[in-house]
Formats: structure tokens, sequence, C-alpha cells
């Protein structure tokens, strides 16, 4: 499969290029590190840990569309609908409240996922492309049900970041802040770095004791700060059930600030468009996975779970920049001489289908 859509993509005119190089380093570093850091006769076997490697592997070159509303929309809404589809067959949908916390309903809707988090943060995701990219009754029947799904979940940091990305979707329309360079490099290393700053620094009983998953994770990295522990040696040697709840603290721990500096790079690569309305979707989309990973996991590029929906976005981005973007009807341009200009190449045609630009919500 990966092999054929690459040829076909090639036929197509559209080549992988260094970005996908990019977005396929971080998975395969942290596989590197895991399966060195972390011997196979001590855990999962080789072909459990690179499974999930070669999904993102493949996934790169399906998705590796032209930058438009439908390329955009199409695989968040396949993921969160496939997500609501599997809800009617998974076995316990509703899981029991917390000490922290318990939804409206009584109980926590998880959907087909061990946890509600991933769920709420599938439905976040698609709210927020219906409020960008979708119209009519397209955007009205996704946002309601996504917000059935975020109410029922009470995931408070979705919630929260769903609020945040909204901002800055409103922010994006009203000025040309993400299209410019400085803030899409600054802000990924700023937020990534706040992120260690609190897995180093908060009170073991902040963000709802994840200050103390935190602070049990980083004394066991210790001094393997820079090229990481192995995410597999987290389970039986750090805590036995719990999650990191935290991007950063998973990158640094997995792969050390190698795979800290390969995340950054891809962010910064997903913020940097140079058409308005795609830079409007990138800058809410990416933002909330962004924001999301300071208290809970945005992607773990070694799993199949639930965060590889959110890693449909940072592909189809990440990955779009440098490819040209025209149209069949587009005439070529003469030179001094009269005579046609040399072809660019082959292009792309994007049709918006009579697709205005759109407001947030």
């Amino acid at each position: 499969m990966f092999v054929t859509t690459v040829v076909r993509r090639q036929s197509e005119g559209i080549v992988l290029n260094g970005r996908h190089l990019l977005v396929s380093a971080l998975p395969v570093w942290l596989f590197l590190v895991d399966v060195v850091r972390y011997p196979i006769g001590d855990g999962p076997g080789t072909f459990a840990r690179l499974l999930p490697v070669i999904v993102v592997l493949a996934l790169l070159p399906i998705l590796a569309v032209p930058p438009g509303p439908d390329t955009v929309l199409q695989p968040v809404m396949f993921g969160f609908g496939l997500a609501c589809a599997m809800t009617a067959f998974a076995p316990q949908a509703w899981v029991s409240c917390t000490e922290f916390k318990c939804g409206p309903l009584g109980q926590l809707f998880a959907g087909p996922f061990s946890s509600e988090n991933y769920f709420a943060a599938t439905a976040g995701l698609a709210a927020l492309t219906a409020a960008t990219v979708a119209t009519g009754r397209t955007r009205v029947l996704v946002i309601l049900l996504a917000g059935v799904v975020l109410y029922a979940s009470n995931s408070r940091t979705t919630q929260l970041g769903v609020a945040i990305a909204l901002v800055l979707a409103v922010l994006a329309m009203r000025t040309s802040i993400g299209r410019r360079p400085m803030v899409s490099t600054v802000v990924p290393f700023s937020v990534l770095g706040l992120g260690v700053w609190l897995n180093y620094s908060v009170a073991t009983d902040a963000f709802s004791n994840r200050g103390l998953i935190w602070d049990i994770g980083t004394r066991a990295l210790g001094e393997d700060w820079i090229l990481g522990r192995g995410l597999s040696s987290w389970t039986p040697e750090v805590l036995a059930r719990n999650y990191m709840h935290s991007q950063s603290l998973l990158l640094l721990y997995g792969g050390g600030a190698v795979a800290v500096l390969l995340y950054a790079l891809v962010v910064c690569a997903a913020l940097s468009q140079g058409d308005a309305r795609m830079s409007v979707v990138a800058t809410t989309l990416v933002g909330f996975v962004l924001l999301r990973g300071l208290t809970e996991l945005a992607w773990n590029p070694l799993a199949i779970d639930g965060t590889l929906f959110l890693f449909f976005p940072l592909i189809i981005f990440a990955t779009a920049h440098e490819r040209r973007v025209g149209s069949e009807t587009q005439s070529r341009e003469v030179d001094g001489r009269g005579t046609p200009a040399r072809d660019p190449g082959p292009s792309i045609e994007v049709r918006d289908r009579g697709q205005g630009a759109q407001g947030s919500a």
C-alpha cells in the first residue's frame, strides 16, 4: 500500500519531500531508543512496537494531498465518525467517575476508548474542523454531535482547549498572525518549553495530581534527558497504570530532548501556511493539539490509540507547505521573446466547491 500510494502520488505531481522525512523521523527515533534502552526480552516484541511506526509511515503518502477544505475535513470527519460508530460495539462505553471528576450523567462517556479524554479530544478536533472548514448542515450536525460528546465526557482539558482554539481562530481571521514566520517558530518551542517546565516545577497535587505523575516520571528519567529511556519502560518501572498526562514528558521520557526538538519542528512546519484561509485552519487545529499537550497526551507515535486521530491535521499541514497549488485553467506566462515560459512543473488543482472564507463559530 505504501509503495503504490507513493507511485500514484508521484504521477499526480506530489512527491514526498524533506517535510515527510521530518514527520517520520519522530516515530522512528522513539522506536530506536525504545528497542535499545528496553531490550526485546523485557517488554513488548519488536513487531508490536514497530507496528505503530509502520502505520504512521503508511499514512504519510496517503494524507500527502493538496491543502484545501476537503482534504482537511474528510480525514478528521472519518476519524470522528469511526469513533462514534465503534461506540455501538464498545463493551463499556461509559466509565465510572473518579475522585477528581464525574460526568453530568453520573458517569464519564469514553466511547470506544479506554479513557474519556481520547473521545473528547477526537470530538473537539471535529468540532473545530467543522467550525472553520465545513458549511451548512454538515457544520451544524458535526458541532452538535461533538458537543454532546464533550458534554458527556466532561473532559475539562479538551473543553478549555476548544475554547482557546476558537479564540485563536478569530485572531487568525482578523490578523495575519498565523502567517508570521516568527509566530510559527516561537510558539511551538515556547509551549513545549512551558510543558517541560511544568513537568519539573509544579507541586505534586497540581492539575488533579498530574504533578505527582510528572514528579515520578522526571525522577525516573534522571540524567537520561538527552536521549530518553524508551517508552516501554514507563509502565513496569515508573507507574503501573497512569500514563504521562503530558506531551512534553512523553517525548522527553521516550526520546529525550531530541524527540522534543523533532516534535517542535513538526509543529512549526504545520503552522507555516502561505494561504490565508488554510493558515486560519492550521492555527486553530494545530493550536488545539499543541495546547492540549500541556496536560494530556496529544500524540503517542508508538501507540495505535485515540491520539492517532489528532495526528491527521499535523500530517496534512506539516507536509503541505512546499507543494505548488495552481489551476488547470491557469494561463502560462509569456517571456520577452514571445514564447511560452518554462512550465514550472505539474500543478495541483484545488476546488473549493463553492466554499468561501468561513468564520470560526
